[in-house]
């Protein structure tokens, strides 16, 4: 048996609330995706939750 390290990336997904005032929801979708962090409700994320591990590398 033998041990190794390494590392690995841990994707994760956050979910907001956000409060935005637009004519229509075309308008939030734009607003959101260029600022996304300027409408914030709260600034910590409501839930979040780890999706799937990628990217392992091993130590040499």
């Amino acid at each position: 048996m033998a041990r190794f390290t390494g590392t690995f990336v841990q994707v994760v997904e956050y979910v907001y609330k956000f409060d935005v005032e637009a004519n229509t929801e075309e308008d939030v979708r734009k607003e959101i995706k260029r600022y996304p962090f300027s409408y914030l409700n709260i600034g910590c994320p409501i839930n979040e939750q780890a999706r799937y591990v990628e990217a392992i590398k091993f130590d040499e």
